[in-house]
C-alpha cells in the first residue's frame, strides 16, 4: 500500500473527498493523486497527517500498527470540527496518563 492508498482510506473513513482534503489543507487541486508515484515535501505531508490526526510515519507506511490504532476514535469525534477532535484526543491522552499514574501507586 502506498501513500496515496493510505490517504484514500482515511478519506473514506472520514467521508471526505480527495478534492475537499486538498482544499482544506491548502494543497493544489490534483496534487495528492500524484503522490501515488512520488513523495511530497515534508510540510505538505505534515498538513495531511495533521488533518487526519495521524503521524507522517503512518502515511508513509513506516509505523502501521501503532498509528492505525491511535488514529481511530471509535466514532467519538465523528462530526466534530478538527479543533474539537484535537481537544478530545488531548483529553483521552490526559486520562491515560492520569490513570497510569494511579495504577503505579
Amino acid at each position: 500500500m502506498n501513500l496515496f492508498d493510505r490517504i484514500k482510506i482515511l478519506c473514506e473513513e472520514k467521508d471526505v473527498s480527495i478534492s475537499r482534503l486538498e482544499q482544506e489543507t491548502g494543497l493544489a487541486n490534483g496534487s495528492i493523486r500524484k503522490w501515488s508515484n512520488a513523495i511530497p515535501s515534508g510540510d505538505r505531508l505534515a498538513k495531511v497527517a495533521d488533518y487526519f490526526n495521524v503521524t507522517t510515519d503512518y502515511l508513509l507506511g513506516r509505523d502501521i500498527s501503532a498509528t492505525v490504532a491511535a488514529h481511530r476514535t471509535d466514532g467519538y469525534g465523528d462530526g466534530l470540527p478538527p479543533e474539537a477532535q484535537e481537544e478530545l484526543k488531548n483529553y483521552i491522552d490526559y486520562l491515560k496518563v492520569k490513570y497510569k499514574k494511579k495504577d503505579n501507586k
